[in-house]
């Protein structure tokens, strides 16, 4: 009897999780869809300004585009999309891990505030981060006033780990490699930068 009331709790866990699916990332401050690409769904609030998060990850199809085309192009959630598709696949090659049939959700939170306070409601205890990767709702949630590509880079690297594994890398060991990410794509970033020094 004591085994099944431990069972009970863990089987409506993954119940409530598998009825919010993708849209469990969706809440009133992501409530539109702002691109869709290969790897990811991306949410923010409806009226969010895409060319300022291509200017925070001048990444793949991004970084070839100078200011005024980023707040000009109408086709911004394409570049969006091609961008971090880009990021993706470099994430990969990062951590000579593939995997290929991945889709996910990125939910872009007004602020880190935002942030801290989404992951605290999921995972029912404060932790305080710019960016968080949710493996059950296979969702990363990250502060648009805090986004960077290796910040970003950090978080799809736990997603990519977390669904090429059978059973996923110990905390620490995936923090150690995402941080590897993180550190690569700004050397990367860096070298591609015109003036800056590596």
């Amino acid at each position: 009897m004591i085994g099944i009331m431990r069972v009970i709790p863990i089987v409506f866990f993954f119940f409530m999780v598998s009825l919010w699916g993708n849209d469990g990332a969706r809440s009133a401050e992501t409530d539109a869809v702002i691109a869709q690409s290969k790897y990811f769904t991306v949410y923010a609030q409806a009226g969010f300004s895409i060319s300022s998060l291509l200017e925070r990850i001048p990444f793949g199809p991004s970084s070839r585009m100078d200011s005024y085309s980023r707040k000009r192009d109408p086709g911004l959630e394409g570049v969006l999309a091609e961008s971090l598709d880009a990021l993706f696949e470099e994430v990969s090659d990062a951590l000579d891990i593939q995997v290929y049939d991945y889709h996910g959700s990125i939910c872009v939170l007004p602020d880190r505030e935002a942030v801290v306070n989404m992951v605290t409601s999921i995972i029912a205890c404060p932790y305080d981060a710019r960016a968080f990767y949710v493996h059950e709702m296979n969702t990363i949630y990250v502060s648009a006033a805090d986004v960077t590509a290796g910040v970003l880079g950090h978080e799809i690297a736990h997603a990519i780990m977390s669904h090429y594994f059978v059973v996923p890398p110990p905390a620490k060991v995936q923090e150690i490699l995402s941080g590897y990410v993180e550190f690569a794509l700004q050397r990367s970033n860096t070298a591609m930068t015109p003036g800056k020094k590596r």
